[in-house]
Parts: C-alpha cells; structure tokens; sequence
C-alpha cells in the first residue's frame, strides 16, 4: 500500500477511537524501519547461484534513466547494476558495480562463459540459440518496476533489498500472508532485539560484501566487483508532482554508503 494509503486509514481510524490525529512522519518512519530491516536481512543473505548443469545470465543495466532522453540529468542515472540470475533456479542476485571486469572470478573454473554483443544488435547468439539474456531482462523489469521511489541511492540500494526479501525470504518460503507477517516480525525480531532481563542485546547490523583483489595493480584497473563507490550528491528534485515522493523525501534515514549486494 501506499504511504498515503496508509495514512488516511489509520487517520480515520484513530480519529474514531481517541480523536488523536496522526502525523504522517509517524507512517513515513514505519516505511523507514521496515525497509531498513529488509536491507539488514537481504545483507546476510546465503543465496548460491549456479551449479551443475545449470545456466546463470549475466547482464548490465541502469536503475533509472531519463524519458526520452529528456531533462536534467541526476546522480541517480548513474547508478549501474550488474544483475545474475540462475534460470532453472529461477532465482538472482544485483550488484552496484558498473562493469563485467573480474566476474569470472565468482564462478568454477568449469564453468563455460557465452557471451552475446549488445552493441551490435545481437541479443541472440547466432551460434546458439539457447545463448540469450530473457529471463535476466524480465527479472529486471520487475525489479525496477517495484522500486516506489528514485529520490536517492540509499532509497534505490533499500528498494532492491525491499524486492529481493519478499521473493527469497517471504513468497518463496509462504504461500499465505499470515506466515509472512510471523517471518518480519521474527527478522524484525533480529534488527531491533530490544532489552532482555535487563540488557539490551545485540543487533544485526548491514554486512558488506567483500573487496575481490584487483587483476592488475594499475591506478587504471577497476577489476574489483563490485568496485569502490565514489561519493554521490544526492539528487534535488525540484518540482514534485507525487505525494509519496516528497513523503519519502522528507523521511530523515541512515545513509548506507557500502558496496551492497541484493538478489531478486
């Protein structure tokens, strides 16, 4: 449901048992903490990709990009994301990283790579054509098609996380909604564990993937993935024509400034 949504709901119904009225921040911070708890969860996920006989798609793409190449250009269309998904798994996993160098260090030494060339129209290799990208591009829609809003990279990098914990922890473990709920509320359980006999116990905290070693000592190599985050501005939005997004704007969160992994 929208921020909105939630809002007059239980305005309307706190209005009828107490007269109290609702602040909206108070709904934003439920949004908040809830997207914070999937980004910890989805952190530490144990998620394997691939394996015998099995196929694994490899693909770039832009989290957001401007229509019709039209107005001003944002830090956030810089964003890039290296998305694998497993095809008879049916499962993937996005990584903030802006090129292919170094991904054929996360995989067996076995393995056999295939490779398509985008940039000369060839989406189906010509030798073979079981060679394609689909599943990974539908998976990518589905992705970006789920993110609620683009106003900064730690909305965009929760957002993500927000996609992958439903499908890994919630939709493919319960069928029903009520075994979903019981599910955060257990993760929720472990992100904030609150005060037990008198002493507050130890949170889960957002784990970082870590740094693979650089091919070549070169200032010019970039073969780490994903490589290290040069420091964003978070775009200004100046004209805001949806309520959610000037919500969500306004919502003051932790800025995560790691290099973060999240399946889908």
């Amino acid at each position: 449901m929208k921020v909105t949504e939630v809002y007059e709901n239980w305005q309307q119904w706190r209005f009828s048992q107490d007269g109290i009225v609702l602040s909206m921040s108070t709904v934003v911070d439920y949004y908040s903490y809830c997207r914070e708890i999937a980004e910890v969860i989805s952190s530490h996920s144990d998620l394997i990709l691939g394996g015998n006989d099995k196929t694994v798609q490899i693909d770039e793409t832009f989290l957001t990009k401007s229509k019709y190449h039209r107005g001003r250009i944002t830090e956030q269309m810089t964003i890039t994301v290296l998305g694998l998904y497993c095809k008879e798994d049916k499962m993937g996993l996005f990584f903030d990283a802006k090129q292919y160098h170094g991904v054929n260090r996360m995989f067996s030494l076995d393995t056999v790579h295939l490779q398509t060339n985008h940039s000369k129209g060839e989406f189906v290799s010509k030798s073979d054509a079981a060679n394609i990208i689909n599943d990974l591009e539908n998976q990518n829609k589905l992705m970006k098609k789920s993110i609620a809003c683009r106003s900064s990279d730690k909305l965009l990098h929760q957002n993500m996380a927000l996609y992958f914990y439903r499908r890994h922890y919630l939709e493919n473990n319960y069928t029903d909604k009520g075994s979903q709920i019981m599910q955060f509320l257990l993760d929720t359980k472990k992100v904030y564990p609150g005060v037990v006999n008198g002493k507050l116990q130890e949170e889960l905290l957002l784990k970082e993937i870590d740094q693979p070693e650089p091919l070549v000592e070169d200032e010019a190599s970039t073969s780490g993935l994903p490589p290290p985050k040069k420091p964003r501005l978070e775009g200004i939005v100046t004209e805001i024509d949806d309520i959610d997004l000037a919500i969500e704007e306004a919502s003051s969160e932790v800025d995560y400034q790691s290099d973060d992994a999240f399946g889908f």
